[in-house]
């Protein structure tokens, strides 16, 4: 009766102990899981929003430059489409910086306003060399228009920076959960062992 009873409390004592591994793991798995999850949600999807938003800022100003060396109202015409096209791409960029950036929301409305600040620079441009002032235009394209993209160039860097230390963190983060899900399992094992070794 007695080993009858042995076998059973080590019976019992090792699924309790199996179980409580179990949920550990399936804790700290969660944990890791959900931090993946927060680096493709956030710091991924920002920093590649920012990388898509610098590119057709970059493209934009090189429209720029076709503009004030375009030939005639229709290839003017085609270039303003071209502008308008991108710059619908990057006001849903930006709708996506607003919903998954996780740093200070004012850096992304900095950006925002300063992209929407170069439009009239853009169209002054343009007026210029519909009235013929094409040296003019160029010089305002070569001058306050690239200082412009430069600014909007420095803010979006700094939201990718600041993505991609949250992704350090993140990855960091499920590191130290890995480790401790290992070093928890290991240890109930060994007392799961030791336990039914004792009994």
């Amino acid at each position: 009766m007695k080993i009858t009873l042995r076998l059973l409390t080590a019976f019992t004592i090792m699924v309790l102990l199996a179980a409580i591994i179990g949920l550990v793991g399936i804790r700290q798995v969660n944990s890791v899981w959900g931090n993946v999850e927060n680096i493709f949600r956030h710091p991924l999807q920002v920093s590649n929003t920012v990388r898509d938003i610098q590119t057709h800022i970059t493209a934009i100003h090189r429209t720029m430059k076709d503009v004030v060396l375009s030939e005639s109202k229709e290839e003017l015409q085609e270039y303003r489409l071209i502008i308008a096209e991108q710059e619908a791409v990057l006001y849903s960029d930006f709708e996506v910086l607003f919903e998954r950036f996780l740093g200070d929301l004012n850096d992304i409305e900095t950006a925002y306003n300063a992209f929407a600040a170069w439009f009239p620079i853009r169209e002054e441009v343009i007026g210029l060399y519909i009235e013929g002032k094409t040296s003019e235009a160029v010089a305002l394209t070569k001058g306050r228009g690239a200082d412009h993209v430069a600014f909007m160039t420095e803010q979006m860097d700094l939201m990718a920076e600041f993505a991609d230390q949250k992704s350090v963190e993140f990855y960091q983060e499920s590191l130290a959960g890995r480790n401790k899900l290992i070093l928890v399992s290991i240890s109930l094992l060994i007392l799961t062992i030791f336990a039914a070794v004792i009994i």
